[in-house]
Order: structure tokens, then C-alpha cells, then sequence
């Protein structure tokens, strides 16, 4: 699929994918560098001599030094020991020395054969000093002409085949994010009553009035009334999602504080908070802690009733009861240890 240190791709779903570690081995080179020793010359007829040697690891012969009578097309071939063909190259080569590509792959044997006839390449009939060897990895053992020959062939080029680790299942997962929330709104107040985005770690809230926040839930009072555009971004990690929501707010359903029914007692609480809303019972209460968030809502369920505030921490609260109408009071308390 994609070979690297950094994969990326696009992912529609989550899935698995199968990675390998591949180590590549450098090039290493066996053999006399070329054709200056002992005595020799061009080899240019009908019989088939070779160079005979042993693979210990699987490897790429990938190139060698030839010297050419003259510029003509040659065809290399590579046998078994048994003198099975296994692979060929026909390759134009030019006049005098040069490095010819072979790239034969061989797994690991004994007596390889590599060489032609009719080569018209140079190949030295003295002075071959056998074996020419890269230990634990190929070791060329002689000729087909004997030990003193050493036919065409210099300074082969070798590269073992790569190290590759076990494959191992990797799981891409689908890190797409969806932003969603319910928001409405009491009065003057915008209140973001759940947060349903997916996937999402951190949330990032602009109110329409300069005025952002960066709670999973938050609340926000607004200054004047009118219809504000509130934007959610919802993110994580790597991905993010958007959207907007519309609130209308408005001062005139919001009661007389000094003329309403409603008192809190004790004030300050530490386990109970009791609501006297005369005429406000079927009304729901909700208290805001002083960031704003909503930490506890219910019903009323009597004009005179008990809230448990035991699990608040120690500060500062508001207390809102809104009447089924949408007529909202607010009273202030404080939550003491």
C-alpha cells in the first residue's frame, strides 16, 4: 500500500492495516576488480565457460566489470548445478571496460553457473586465486576451464536481500468528530442544556457577543435582548466539526425579584437549601454555579421545598424557578462547607 517512515492516508471507517520493517543491506563486491592479473585475453567462440560459485544467503548479483572486444549484444545465463537454465540477460554491451547490470536474485545453492558463448569479453587464462568470497554470503569457487581460468566476470556486486520484520496488524481508527448540543434559552440566559457531540475532548463556545467559553456545557446571561448566532466547535486531536445554533433572548419574561414569592433559607446552606415559592409549585428550579454551568435542576413539586446541596462545592450559586409560562425568578445563595 505505501512503503516509508510516515503513512497517511484518508480513512472513510476504521480499519486495520499490516505493517512490515524492512532494514535494506548495503552493496558489497566480490571478486578481482578486473582483468589486470596473470595472462589472458579476448574469448570470442562457440564453447560455454562460466564462473562457478556457492550462495550461502539469498542475495542480488546486481552488477559486474566486463572488458569487451567490441561493442555487440551478449546473452548472459545463469545455471544451477545441474546446468538447468535459470535466468538470461541480452545486454548490448559497448567496447572496453565497463559495469554491465545483471540483477540476478539467487536463494541460497552450491555451484551456481554464470557466463555465455560467443562473449567476445576478455577473461584471464593465469593467475585466478580461488576462492573469491564474501564470508557467509557467496564464495566464487572456480571455472569451468579450471583453477587458473577466470572467464569474463570482475568484481561482481552483491546485495543481500533486505531484513523484513513479521507483519503486525495496526488498527487505523476513525477519528471524525460531530458536533451537537441542545441549547435554549430563560429570560436573558442562554443555556446549553446537553452536549451530544461525538468524539470530541475539548469544545470551543462563541456566544455571538463577543463573549466565549470553553465548558462542555456552559450557560452565558447576555446584556441585551435580541436573537444571537451561537457557534459550537467540537474537537480533538485531529479532527474538529462545527455548527451553529440561533437564541432569542429577552428581559421581559424575567420576574420582579423584590416583588416575587421566592425565598431561599438558610443562606448561607451547607445540606439543604429550602425554596418558599408561594404559587410557584409545578415550576422547574435550576442552580448555576458561578461559571455559569448548570449543576442541578428539578421540579417543584410543593410551594415549600427542601434541595439537597450536600454534593455542591463551597461558593457562590444561583438558584432560577421558571414558571410553566417561562417566567423566570433568580436568587442568589451560597454553598458553605
Amino acid at each position: 500500500m505505501d512503503i516509508g517512515a510516515i503513512y497517511s492516508t484518508f480513512l472513510s471507517q476504521t480499519d486495520t492495516v499490516w505493517v512490515e520493517s524492512v532494514e535494506s543491506n548495503p552493496a558489497q563486491y566480490v571478486g578481482p576488480v578486473n582483468n589486470s592479473f596473470g595472462t589472458g585475453g579476448q574469448h570470442n567462440n562457440s564453447s560455454t565457460q562460466y564462473q562457478i560459485f556457492t550462495v550461502s544467503e539469498p542475495l542480488t548479483i546486481v552488477s559486474a566489470w566486463v572488458n569487451a572486444g567490441s561493442t555487440g549484444d551478449r546473452t548472459i545465463t545463469l545455471w544451477d548445478a545441474s546446468g538447468n537454465q535459470l535466468d538470461t540477460r541480452f545486454l548490448n554491451i559497448p567496447s572496453g571496460g565497463s559495469r554491465i547490470s545483471l540483477n540476478f536474485h539467487l536463494e541460497p545453492g552450491v555451484n551456481y553457473r554464470m557466463g555465455g558463448a560467443q562473449m567476445n569479453l576478455y577473461r584471464n587464462n593465469t593467475g585466478a586465486a580461488y576462492p573469491y568470497q564474501i564470508p557467509g554470503l557467496i564464495s566464487i569457487t572456480g571455472s569451468s576451464a579450471g583453477a587458473a581460468f577466470y572467464y569474463y566476470f570482475y568484481d561482481w556486486e552483491i546485495v543481500k536481500d533486505p531484513c523484513v520484520s513479521p507483519r503486525t496488524p495496526v488498527k487505523l481508527i476513525m477519528d471524525e468528530v460531530t458536533a451537537a448540543a441542545s441549547i435554549s434559552s430563560i429570560g436573558m440566559t442562554a443555556i446549553v442544556a446537553a452536549n451530544a457531540s461525538n468524539n470530541a475532548t475539548q469544545y470551543s463556545w462563541d456566544f455571538g457577543d463577543n463573549t466565549s467559553s470553553t465548558l462542555s456545557t456552559p450557560t452565558h446571561t447576555y446584556s441585551n435582548p435580541g436573537t444571537y448566532p451561537v457557534t459550537l466547535v467540537a474537537f480533538n486531536d485531529h479532527c474538529s466539526d462545527t455548527t451553529t445554533f440561533e437564541v432569542v433572548v429577552d428581559n421581559a419574561a424575567i420576574g420582579n425579584l423584590e416583588n416575587s414569592q421566592l425565598a431561599l433559607f438558610p443562606n448561607p446552606a451547607n445540606d439543604y437549601l429550602y425554596i418558599q415559592a408561594l404559587g410557584l409549585e409545578n415550576s422547574a428550579y435550576s442552580i448555576y454555579d458561578a461559571s455559569g454551568r448548570l449543576v442541578h435542576y428539578g421540579k417543584m413539586e410543593k410551594e415549600n421545598q427542601a434541595i439537597s446541596v450536600i454534593t455542591l462545592a463551597r461558593g457562590s450559586y444561583q438558584l432560577m424557578v421558571t414558571t410553566p409560562n417561562g417566567t423566570a425568578f433568580i436568587k442568589p445563595f451560597i454553598k458553605m462547607d
